[in-house]
């Protein structure tokens, strides 16, 4: 190796000291560039996380991470309150913990292709109340695994608005399908007096026939007739021959329900239609009507056969016996009239029209604002009413509700009597004809048996005449309330009931 000058090798020492000095900068700039880039990875990283947090924690759906095997690793607090869960709680578990007892447990194999393939599900929260909800879930990978996001949508209020639009949808089709009705049968009504009043003519020659002959007593025979007729009706205003040829019509039908005989029975008597039965029948004014009631005690009529009987044409009798068209100029009399006529029938039971006629201004308003009934509030005392129409038992529980009482509803009578056993009941407000095979009069027996104690007040579309023969007769002491009734008289009811010395 060459031997250098002293003074070259002092340069090339010097100049390897810049150099190395050159490379250490060098390295010192590039550790702090990296520990910048580090410094600001990691910001970002924090700042994404707190984004991510913020929003997985304020969405107002549910959130749901879960792994490949569907357990549940993360839980957002609107999950939480959805579901009823906290994250402890769910942590660590199945997402089958979320459906409902009867798909839990089905092979875990099944409920994750189903978790993973609806979009449409039951959820099952902690308390077990199944309520319905839209699932959309994406897939997503880390750390060489798959994991699921899944996003839950509680559809409660879209269903019952849904619900709720498609009912009012129906009563508009029907209001308009029922308008048009009584525009037409209107008309055929008028064009039909003059043949109407033929009949009315031949029924007055009936009325001279000698006391001997037998026609009108074949006619009758096997028909009982009773009258209970309010001595103080209301005024209204009405065309005399379309009433007495309603009135004329509906006997007929009543009479050919009862091929076998039976009982016909006709009352009237002044009733005041409220807002809560208005909410019920769209087309009903609330205010003070007359109301003539038709009972029969015939073969009565299916829902079905009573979604139609006021449409013309229809009938259910041969075709040498009806056209159809009775009923359809019942309707189209009372609409006409400004009036409702509302139908109560059971199949092998009977049947029950009832035309409510609106009383004339004047004079009466002052009847009305003294006919109305104060109302009489509960004191905290349990009641259980049965009633099997759905609406009418909404209204009920509603009124009872907000005159203090404690309510409880079942849709029929086997179920009153379970509520009876499991609760401590003060009144048993019950329909009477009820399906299911106990009638109200039977479970009222029955809850008297076992529970001496308690009060009762009886409800009915069908006449109290009708009732006492068909139903069996009625505790004395027990009030009837006849539909539809005011919240007045179901306040006064209640509270006479309720204040009655055993």
């Amino acid at each position: 190796m060459p031997e250098f000058p002293p003074e070259i090798l002092a340069g090339l020492r010097w100049v390897a000291a810049g150099v190395w000095l050159g490379l250490a900068v060098l390295l010192l700039a590039y550790l702090r560039h990296e520990r910048r880039k580090r410094s600001a990875t990691e910001r970002e990283l924090r700042d994404g996380e707190s984004r991510y947090r913020a929003i997985f924690e304020t969405a107002v759906d549910a959130i749901i991470v879960a792994d490949q095997h569907g357990t549940i690793r993360e839980f957002n607090k609107a999950a939480e309150r959805m579901t009823g869960y906290s994250l402890a709680e769910v942590a660590g578990q199945n997402m089958r913990v979320l459906l409902p007892p009867d798909m839990r447990q089905e092979h875990e194999r099944y409920t994750a292709r189903y978790l993973w393939t609806v979009r449409e599900l039951e959820v099952c929260r902690k308390d077990g109340i199944v309520f319905p909800a839209h699932l959309s879930i994406a897939e997503w990978w880390a750390g060489g695994h798959r994991h699921f996001t899944g996003i839950l949508r509680d559809l409660t209020t879209q269903k019952q608005e849904q619900l709720e639009r498609t009912k009012l949808e129906a009563q508009l089709h029907q209001a308009q399908k029922m308008e048009a009705i009584g525009n037409l049968t209107g008309g055929m009504a008028h064009d039909f007096n003059n043949l109407l009043s033929v009949v009315i003519g031949n029924i007055d020659l009936l009325r001279d026939l000698r006391k001997g002959d037998s026609d009108l007593n074949e006619l009758t025979r096997d028909v009982e007739i009773t009258l209970d007729l309010f001595p103080e009706l209301w005024p209204v205003v009405v065309d005399p021959a379309q009433l007495e040829a309603s009135l004329t019509n509906l006997a007929t039908n009543a009479r050919d329900a009862m091929p076998d005989g039976g009982s016909l029975m006709v009352a009237t008597d002044n009733r005041y239609l409220d807002a809560d039965y208005a909410a019920q029948q769209t087309e009903v004014v609330p205010g003070g009507y007359v109301m003539i009631e038709v009972s029969d005690t015939g073969i009565g009529m299916s829902q079905e056969v009573m979604a139609r009987i006021f449409e013309p044409f229809f009938t259910t009798k041969s075709r040498d016996k009806g056209t159809g068209l009775g009923l359809s100029m019942v309707f189209g009399f009372i609409k006409q009239s400004g009036g409702h006529i509302s139908v109560y029938s059971e199949p092998g039971i009977g049947t029950t029209f009832r035309l409510f006629l609106p009383r004339t201004s004047g004079e009466a308003s002052t009847v009305e604002e003294s006919s109305v009934v104060p109302l009489v509030h509960g004191r905290g005392e349990t009641v259980l009413v049965v009633e099997d129409n759905t609406a009418l038992r909404r209204v009920v529980v509603r009124q009872l509700g907000e005159l203090g009482y404690r309510v409880l509803a079942a849709e029929i009578a086997t179920a009153g009597l379970r509520l009876l056993e499991q609760q401590s009941i003060d009144l048993l407000l019950t329909d009477i004809v009820m399906p299911g095979g106990i009638n109200g009069r039977e479970l009222a027996q029955r809850a008297r048996q076992r529970w001496p104690g308690i009060k009762v007040v009886f409800t009915s579309g069908f006449s109290e005449a009708w009732l006492s023969g068909h139903a069996g007769r009625l505790p004395s002491r027990a009030p009837l309330l006849s539909k539809p009734y005011r919240k007045e008289e179901l306040a006064s009811a209640a509270r006479e009931a309720l204040d009655r010395v055993a």
